[in-house]
């Protein structure tokens, strides 16, 4: 899922960099809320990625041709450090995207008044494409990817075992990356996806990982996904950074099989 306060906030220091280079997404809020799947659709398909890092993702995750959607409602609780606390609800719609990828769009609301839209494009937990829409502004935030990759594991099949994405990050619009990113994962503990949905298949996994900035090697951050091997959908289950812990709960699972 999404840190969304936390997530924007660091967003928005990069969406301060691109103005002054000159350099600004001015997509309006409006024309993303008018066709919100078909936005995802022409922005976060597996023909958006880049053809350096497509070679190295390619094949590496083969969901069922069965598969069209997953719909998951959650709810979250975040925590900043100075003691505050708020609430949200989530809705998640998960599609396969092609060449092993998925399309997820989350939408995040509170007191049932929608807040963002996040739309990414991912393998595994990992964010190839990504951005914001803040339902309450005009224009949405710069979109986000992945420039290069020095390092990218497949996903291990059993308990205990370790993989690393070491990658370059950048704005979508800009041709050098701004940040190097190292992911480090490892699978806790292999369930049934049944345990979720009885119509879904294969295995669910706990993967947990550490975030640390590739230049410095400091932390930045921990997560704990659910992740539904067959189709490879994650789902996050816990978001912890230096400001703020926020814990995301399943609420209900709708699976989808294309007719």
């Amino acid at each position: 899922m999404y840190n969304i306060k936390m997530g924007v906030w660091r967003i928005c220091g990069f969406v301060c960099f691109v103005t002054l280079t000159g350099c600004v997404n001015l997509t309006k809020v409006a024309d993303v809320t008018s066709d919100k799947m078909g936005y995802s659709d022409r922005n976060f398909s597996a023909q958006s990625v880049n053809s350096e890092v497509t070679k190295v993702i390619s094949g590496k995750i083969n969901p069922p041709e069965n598969f069209r959607e997953l719909e998951i409602s959650f709810s979250s609780e975040t925590e900043l450090t100075n003691g505050q606390k708020s609430s949200s609800n989530g809705l998640m719609i998960s599609r396969p995207a092609g060449n092993g990828l998925v399309q997820q769009l989350i939408e995040y609301s509170a007191n049932d008044i929608p807040i963002n839209l996040f739309y990414v494009l991912r393998y595994g937990v990992v964010n190839l494409r990504s951005q914001v829409v803040p339902l309450q502004g005009a224009v949405v935030l710069p979109m986000l990817e992945v420039k290069k990759i020095a390092r990218f594991d497949s996903i291990p099949t059993r308990e205990g075992e370790e993989f690393i994405f070491d990658l370059a990050m950048g704005g979508a619009q800009m041709q050098t990356a701004l940040s190097s990113i190292v992911l480090t994962c490892k699978i806790s503990k292999i369930g049934s996806a049944k345990a979720t949905s009885s119509q879904m298949t294969g295995r669910a996994m706990n993967i947990g990982c550490t975030s640390k900035n590739g230049d410095s090697g400091a932390i930045s951050g921990r997560t704990e996904w659910l992740f539904f091997e067959d189709y490879g959908v994650p789902v996050m289950l816990e978001s912890v950074n230096v400001s703020s812990k926020s814990v995301y709960k399943i609420k209900e699972v709708k699976f989808r099989r294309a007719e």
